[in-house]
């Protein structure tokens, strides 16, 4: 569920390949946190292609040109793809609080983010 959260995209020298790779991960954070902040994407060049003038995630089907199946990682919210992907042994209780959490902490300005305190004391 956190596997593109998680991979190891962000080098310094990167090919055009690389540079799509990482526009569309954060068109993908984007299309599940929210609008990309203003002061986080200003200076970023081509970031027409993935976003609209209020920072929200284009549809990526429509840029791809495909339509994606039910379970494809481009459809659905964080939630759909918690009901897919959750360990076997997971509950929809359990689930709702790893989500709940996970969602506490993926803000894009820090201020926003749940501490460890705060999360834990729910």
């Amino acid at each position: 569920m956190l596997r593109r959260l998680v991979e190891t995209v962000f080098y310094g020298d990167d090919g055009p390949e690389k540079t799509q790779q990482k526009n569309r991960l954060l068109r993908d954070f984007a299309y599940r946190l929210g609008p990309i902040p203003a002061a986080l994407s200003a200076a970023w060049e081509g970031k027409e292609a993935y976003f609209d003038e209020e920072g929200n995630a284009k549809d990526m089907q429509e840029m791809d040109g495909e339509v994606y199946e039910e379970g494809h990682f481009e459809v659905g919210d964080i939630w759909a793809q918690a009901r897919q992907r959750k360990p076997v042994d997971m509950g929809d209780e359990e689930m709702e609080v790893f989500v709940g959490l996970i969602q506490g902490m993926l803000k894009w300005e820090h201020g926003s983010r749940g501490t460890g305190l705060r999360l834990t004391s729910c």
